[in-house]
């Protein structure tokens, strides 16, 4: 039995430091076919933005598998 997966969406979450506790900002919606860089880069680009520092970027793949 082959199965294959089929990317569906991703999100992009920033951690961000607020005082001693950490935020979570989740970015729905992100094209599965966007590359590691291209969603670091918005990511950077949305952290300049922030008036508090990012701890960490992370990039969560929904992928739905399919009995081929």
């Amino acid at each position: 039995m082959a199965v294959s997966s089929k990317a569906v969406s991703d999100k992009m979450i920033l951690k961000v430091t607020v005082g001693t506790k950490t935020k979570s900002i989740i970015y729905s919606n992100i094209d599965p076919a966007a590359t590691d860089e291209n969603v670091y880069a918005v990511a950077s680009a949305l952290g300049a933005l922030q008036t508090n520092p990012i701890a960490s970027v992370k990039r969560d793949k929904d992928c739905e598998l399919i009995n081929a």
